[in-house]
């Protein structure tokens, strides 16, 4: 992966975002996250272009989007952060506001993002905000409406 003073990010474009089919493929361990866990999704189909999500178990929205910069190709490491309304895990009884998570993409590629409401606990409306930073540099954000 490259440093900062190798790449120049200059923003991320949002191309797509809404509701989405996708398939879990890999569990990996993020403290951060509601559940402990994040899940690693390939995408099987767009549903709907729209910021307006129905509360409701197996939902699944995001974003499909692109950081921009040079030199193209490279890999650099983007964290993406979820602010979301306050939910309350049943069992460790923790309030989650948000989620944050690392990735490694490549400036120029089609990367997706998303959320899919596993538990009821966590079907909670409100907004839900995600936000994509290359180092403290806030590159974009797009609100969602669950409901």
């Amino acid at each position: 992966m490259q440093t900062a003073g190798e790449t120049n990010v200059t923003g991320v474009d949002i191309y797509q975002y809404g509701l989405f089919k996708g398939e879990n493929i890999e569990l990996i361990r993020n403290p951060t996250s509601v559940t402990g866990q994040e899940s690693r999704v390939k995408i099987r189909g767009f549903d709907k272009r729209t910021s307006q999500i129905p509360a409701a178990l197996g939902k699944h929205f995001g974003i499909i989007y692109v950081v921009n910069g040079t030199p193209a190709g490279a890999i650099v490491a983007i964290r993406l952060t979820i602010l979301t309304p306050p939910m309350k895990h049943p069992e460790s009884k923790e309030i989650f506001t948000s989620v944050d998570s690392m990735r490694s993409v490549k400036i120029g590629a089609h990367e997706f993002h998303g959320w899919l409401f596993e538990h009821k606990w966590e079907v909670v409306p409100g907004q839900y905000t995600f936000q994509l930073y290359y180092f403290d540099k806030k590159l974009g954000e797009k609100a969602f409406t669950v409901g």
